[in-house]
């Protein structure tokens, strides 16, 4: 049986004002009766880092600084951001503006997929620290896991984020 949730967004919505739209943190659960499978949001604050680089749909956010997990803060921008994956971006979310990334369940059009093969586990710090928004394989066992690979030619993975 579905969740019942109310939102004031839309999944793509972008709002500037935190009046405007849901609660920073908020965490929402969606039934996707298409596929028949549950995915997980979350509601957060974009900041686009020193290099000022901007959201990008389907690509990996992380979140930035020490305080970004805590204040539910992601960028883009690897120069600023820890080595904690947040989610994948809905939207393009414009800096100091809220939005939803996805972070749990299966996720289409994931563009930021680098040197990935199907069942392969994915995770944010086996990726060069210049390339922003990429998501790849693990170079050691210790690196936090966010996911696995479905399917890479249909850019398809199972994201798991923590929240």
């Amino acid at each position: 049986m579905p969740l019942k949730q109310h939102f004031k967004t839309a999944l793509t919505d972008t709002w500037s004002s935190v009046s405007d739209g849901d609660p920073v943190g908020s965490i929402r659960w969606e039934w996707d009766s298409d596929n028949n499978v549950m995915r997980c949001y979350k509601c957060v604050k974009y900041d686009n880092g020193d290099g000022s680089v901007a959201a990008v749909v389907g690509k990996l956010a992380m979140y930035i600084d020490d305080t970004g997990y805590a204040a539910s803060t992601v960028t883009m921008d690897k120069t600023n951001g820890t080595t904690i994956a947040a989610g994948i971006f809905m939207s393009i979310i414009a800096d100091g503006s809220y939005g939803w990334i996805q972070i749990k369940g299966r996720a289409v059009g994931v563009s930021g997929l680098l040197n990935a093969a199907c069942n392969d586990n994915l995770t944010l710090s086996a990726v060069d620290n210049t390339t922003d928004g990429e998501i790849g394989v693990p170079n050691a066992d210790t690196e936090q896991v966010c996911g696995w690979v479905i399917d890479e030619s249909a850019y398809e993975i199972y994201c798991d984020f923590p929240y």
